[in-house]
Parts: structure tokens; C-alpha cells; sequence
């Protein structure tokens, strides 16, 4: 019977699995292979450079790593997640330990909260960035004398021949379990770039997976890009040729948001104590247990004739949204000229508590304007967790600076615990918190600026997957963390502000428009809590 499932029948069925395993998968699951494949591989390696041992031991890792297959899938990438045994438990509990406080060579530089270039990895796939990176090589060791660039790039290289080695791999194990369909569309990857929908589909999984379970850090989330813009040409050519109905593309979208949910631990984080096993996963049992996964819709575009307003991916997705699924949370990019046929059915996903984040385009493209990014950059922005404006591919954030509002109005208006009663206006206020502010984050530009301004800084060659799928990073011959991309951001840690907001009103009400009470009345029913 199940090699006559229909596609619909296949959804319905791992759709089940998946909203019974965010409800009762046990709590000390953990990905057991990963752990034991990353021991052995960094053991093995250990005295090379960094890029090496990466490059080398993800080889290790994806040569071993099982390709489990279930026969209701139309895409591959399960893994290993499950109780370990207690001398694998007490083997794990040592490894944990070990691992806490250094930097691990193959996953400790992954960055994850990232964004990959994932528009030029389905137009060339895997085989494409082996051919750029092998000629990128040759022509490093005539202009590098002290390697680093050039172990850097050979690093580069090893990681997409592991990722290869792995379709390979998946390609095999469903000939064998007679999965035919599946089979092809591995085997095409592994020779070339994407060709159909699935294809690409397929290809973003893989990468994915490949990062998320056995090269991710702690943390490890990804966002996904615009998924809606970038397999457009696919889609429009699959329904062209015939290939491809939209109900079909649907079910491969339904399986992709049910994949995306297999690497979810129980609980959350932000909900329990840190090691808390009694009623969360954590982050040792797995590095990615409560990480979001976004995926980029709608905003200002313009793909092959079709705009933000007549996308026919964007509806595609947004009516695939599953409210029963923790995974993928969708980035909603809202905008005056939206479509109001998509936007109702988003509307509705929302009303239904599905995971959906909706950023406002106007808002976000003039503020990376504003900020110095090109214009074709600010429109195709994208979002990370945890909710943080990018630009796809091509972005590093170097520092972080500032402080919380509330703490900057609080020092504006109090120096050593005293009231400064020198305060006229509100106004007043605002204009000092202003420049209190400008002042934490100043020397945080200066500083960066003279860092990266500097040519003849010395290179680390230190790599991460991440560096693999950024653009400018193969070229430089160093990674993003170095300098070697487009834009280099500092976050201002803008947090709190409604409650700064809250707090600016009440004095603006009570001390200013209202004038029921003075700024040092107000000040002495605070040290009071207002009692």
C-alpha cells in the first residue's frame, strides 16, 4: 500500500507524526549520532588548521551519518533523534561537558541567526560552488604565501564535496528502499544545479539539515530567505512544461514545513531554566531544540514579470501555513500595495495562532536606507531570529551596542541615584536621551570602521558553513567575520521600548501637560514604589 500512497495521503501522515511529536516526543531525546560523529571527527583531525578539521571532519561526519527514509516522504532529510541508552547518556554527558566553554572547530564558528545566499545555491547548486571554489584555489596558491587563504578556501571546498557526498548518499539509500522519484531528484543534484521545484526544495532541505543537525551550534537557527521569489522561476517553468500542477507544488511545500519541524525539542527555552532536564530538552541535548526557522513571503520584488501583488508563490505558501506547526515561523513583509487576496489569507493564519511575524516594508526599507544600504539590497531585506533586519547572503553583525531605553531615560534623569532637577521639557528629555544614546553607540562605529578600514590587518582563516553560502567570502579568501562581505552591521540593542514609551508618557502627563505633580514628586513615589 505504501508505494501507491498518494501525495495527499502521504501529507496527512506526516502531518499526524508531526503534531503528535511537538505534543509527546520524549524530553531526553537527543541527536546521538550527530554527538558521537562530531567526537570522532574533531579527535581525528585535531592539530590542523581550523578550516581542515572542519572541512575534513564534516566529511567524516556526512559519509557516516544515516540517511533514514520514511515512505511517506517527497523529501528527503531525516535523521538520528532519539533516548540514548545510559552509558551513551553518561558518554554524552562527557562530551557536553567538554565541549561548554571553547570554541569547537567544526561547530563552534557557525553562526546560525543567518541568512544564506540561497538564490545563487539553487541556480548553481552544490556542483556549481565545487566548480567556482576549485578555480578560486588555483589561483590562491600563486598569491597566498602563508596559506591561510588558502586553507580557508580548500576548507570551502571540502565542506561542499560533504554536502555532495551526502545527496549521494540519500540517492542510494532510496533506490534501495525503492523510491524511485525521490532517488532522480538526488542524483540530479549531485551532478548539477536544481532543474525543477522539488529540485530546489530538495537542495534548501539538504543544506539545511546538513547544518541544523550536524554542524550547528547552539542555536543554530536559519532563516530560509524568500522562498516565494526565489523558486518562482522553478514553479512558473515546472507549470509551463507540465510537470506540475499547483496542488502538487502545495503537498511539497507541506512536506517541507513538516521536515522543518522534525528537529524541535520539547519545551522552551525562554519558559524553563537553563539545564532544567526535567522539563525541557536543552540546548545540550539539542543544539537547535526550540530554534525558529523563518521563511521570507511577500514585499517589494520583481521576479520574471510577476511583482509583490501577483506572485502566485506567495498565495502558494501563505495557504500551506499550518497553525498546528510550530515550524516554519513565516516572515510576513506587509506593504500599501499588497495583495489583499494574500493578505486575508494571512489574516486568517494569525486569527488561527499560526507562526507568523508580519514587518511592515515602508518602515524597514527606509531605515536600511537611511542606514547606507543600496536601495536593490534594502528591498530584497530579510529577517533572522531573533527578528533581526539582514540583507540575504551578504551581511555580518560585527557588535553589538547601546543599552535598554529604559535604562538610558533613567540615567538621563538621575545621576548616582539623584534627581537631576534641572529639566524644563519634555522635549528636554527626549533631546538628552538622544544624545546619551548617540554616545554609547559612537565609538562602536569609529571602532569598527578603523578595524576593517585597515588592509594589512592580519587574517585568522578561521571558517564557518555559514561562509560557504555568503557572498564575497570565496573572493576575500576570508570569512564574513573578517570583513569579507558586503555589509558589516552594528545592532543597537533598542530593547524595551515600549516600556520607555510608557514611562516618557506618564511624565509628559503628569509633570508637563497635567502638572499634577512635580518631577521630584514623581521621583520620591518611585524610590517608594508608590506606596
Amino acid at each position: 500500500r505504501a508505494f501507491f500512497m498518494t501525495n495527499r495521503e502521504k501529507i496527512q501522515i506526516q502531518r499526524a507524526e508531526i503534531v503528535a511529536q511537538l505534543k509527546n516526543k520524549p524530553i531526553n531525546s537527543t541527536l546521538t549520532e550527530r554527538w558521537f560523529l562530531i567526537d570522532e571527527a574533531t579527535r581525528l583531525y585535531e592539530g590542523l588548521p581550523q578550516a581542515m578539521i572542519l572541512g575534513k571532519g564534516l566529511q567524516y561526519i556526512l559519509e557516516r551519518a544515516s540517511t533514514p527514509i520514511n515512505k511517506c516522504d517527497i523529501l528527503l532529510g531525516r535523521f538520528v533523534d532519539r533516548v540514548p541508552t545510559e552509558e551513551e547518556d553518561a558518554k554524552l554527558q562527557d562530551i557536553w561537558i567538554a565541549g561548554r566553554n571553547k570554541k569547537h572547530p567544526i561547530v563552534g564558528f557557525n553562526r546560525g541567526h543567518n541568512v544564506f545566499d540561497w538564490e545563487t545555491l539553487v541556480r548553481i547548486g552544490i556542483t556549481g560552488y565545487i566548480e567556482k571554489t576549485e578555480a578560486r584555489l588555483k589561483e590562491l596558491k600563486s598569491e597566498d604565501p602563508e596559506r591561510k587563504k588558502v586553507d580557508f578556501v580548500k576548507g570551502m571546498l571540502l565542506v561542499y564535496r560533504a554536502i555532495k557526498t551526502y545527496i549521494e548518499r540519500y540517492a542510494k539509500a532510496a533506490e534501495e528502499a525503492g523510491m524511485a522519484d525521490c532517488a532522480e531528484v538526488c542524483k540530479h543534484l549531485s551532478v548539477g544545479a536544481p532543474q525543477s521545484f522539488r529540485e530546489a526544495m530538495q537542495l534548501v532541505l539538504f543544506v539545511y539539515t546538513v547544518y541544523t543537525i550536524y554542524a550547528g551550534r547552539r542555536v543554530a537557527c536559519l532563516t530560509l530567505g524568500r522562498m516565494d521569489n526565489y523558486l518562482l522561476p522553478f514553479y512558473l517553468q515546472d507549470l509551463y512544461q507540465n510537470v506540475l500542477t499547483p496542488e502538487e507544488a502545495g503537498y511539497i511545500i507541506d512536506d517541507f514545513n513538516c521536515k522543518l519541524n522534525l528537529h524541535l525539542g520539547r519545551g522552551e527555552h525562554q519558559l524553563s531554566r537553563e539545564n532544567d532536564e526535567g522539563n525541557n530538552t536543552g540546548w545540550d541535548r539539542n543544539p537547535a531544540y526550540d530554534s525558529p526557522t523563518y521563511v521570507v513571503l511577500g514585499g517589494y520584488t520583481k521576479v520574471l514579470g510577476y511583482d509583490h501583488r501577483t506572485n502566485p508563490l506567495t498565495m502558494l505558501f501563505a495557504e500551506h501555513i499550518d497553525p498546528a506547526m510550530k515550524e516554519p515561523v513565516y516572515i510576513y513583509r506587509w506593504n500599501q500595495n499588497r495583495s489583499e487576496e494574500v493578505w486575508d489569507v494571512i489574516c486568517d493564519r494569525v486569527r488561527n495562532n499560526a507562526s507568523i511575524l508580519i514587518y511592515n516594508d515602508h518602515t524597514m526599507i527606509s531605515a536600511m536606507e537611511h542606514s547606507g544600504v543600496e536601495t536593490k539590497d534594502a528591498r530584497n531585506y530579510t529577517v533572522h531570529a531573533c527578528n533581526w533586519p539582514d540583507i540575504a547572503g551578504g551581511y555580518f553583525v560585527a557588535k553589538m551596542a547601546g543599552e535598554t531605553i529604559p535604562n538610558t531615560l533613567y540615567a538621563v534623569l538621575f545621576e548616582d541615584g539623584v534627581l537631576k532637577t534641572d529639566t524644563a521639557s519634555v522635549e528636554e528629555i527626549y533631546q538628552k536621551v538622544a544624545e546619551r544614546y548617540r554616545a554609547l553607540i559612537k565609538p562602536v562605529y569609529e571602532a569598527l570602521r578603523e578595524r576593517f578600514a585597515d588592509t594589512q590587518r592580519p587574517i585568522k582563516g578561521l571558517l564557518s558553513i555559514d561562509d560557504c553560502f555568503t557572498q564575497g567570502t570565496l573572493e576575500h579568501g576570508y570569512g564574513f567575520r573578517e570583513g569579507g562581505v558586503k555589509y558589516i552591521g552594528v545592532y543597537h540593542l533598542l530593547r524595551n521600548i515600549g516600556t520607555a514609551a510608557d514611562m516618557m508618557a506618564a511624565i509628559d502627563e503628569l509633570v508637563f501637560r497635567q502638572k499634577s505633580c512635580s518631577l521630584e514628586a514623581l521621583s520620591e513615589a518611585l524610590k517608594h514604589n508608590f506606596e
